[in-house]
């Protein structure tokens, strides 16, 4: 609520800024000289700060959002070995454990961090990995695209 509240406080306060400086700069409002060179410098400060505000925050090329190459090849060989395994008991599930010195690791890491982030995978006490609901429903959902997949990259 306090966020929000800011806000549009911010908001307010930009829009006046900008409607006194535009004013003044086409002589509706009477302002002096050195006081409409200030809005202005304050208008412009304003404008970079919030294009460099919103240019920081906005995730242009979807990294976070979506499942990279590493996340897929986890995917596709959790969802292969989920339905080799027991495909009738959708509650079950296949549990993965890689050793750190496998050479897969750090491609499995890197795939592991997306999907954890994106709550596709869920871990157990023991170290082991499965899919999380989420991660069951996105395979079920994009099944054609892991069968194109290559699988087994973990599994020795």
């Amino acid at each position: 609520m306090q966020k929000t509240i800011f806000f549009w406080v911010i908001v307010v306060q930009f829009v006046i800024s900008f409607l006194v400086t535009v004013l003044g700069l086409v002589g509706w409002v009477k302002i002096s000289d050195g006081f409409l060179k200030s809005l202005v410098a304050v208008l412009v400060l304003e404008q970079a700060g919030a294009v460099i505000v919103i240019f920081k925050s906005t995730d242009f090329f979807d990294s976070k959002t979506t499942v990279n190459d590493e996340g897929w090849v986890l995917l596709a060989t959790l969802w292969k070995y989920k339905q080799i395994h027991s495909s009738k008991r959708p509650n079950s599930r296949w549990l993965l454990a890689i050793n750190p010195i496998s050479p897969d690791f750090t491609d499995f890491a890197i795939g592991y961090s997306r999907l954890r982030y994106l709550s596709l995978i869920d871990i157990n006490q023991n170290n082991q990995i499965h899919l999380s609901t989420k991660g069951y429903q996105f395979c079920q959902q994009n099944e054609k695209t892991l069968k194109k997949r290559k699988r087994n990259i973990y599994i020795s």
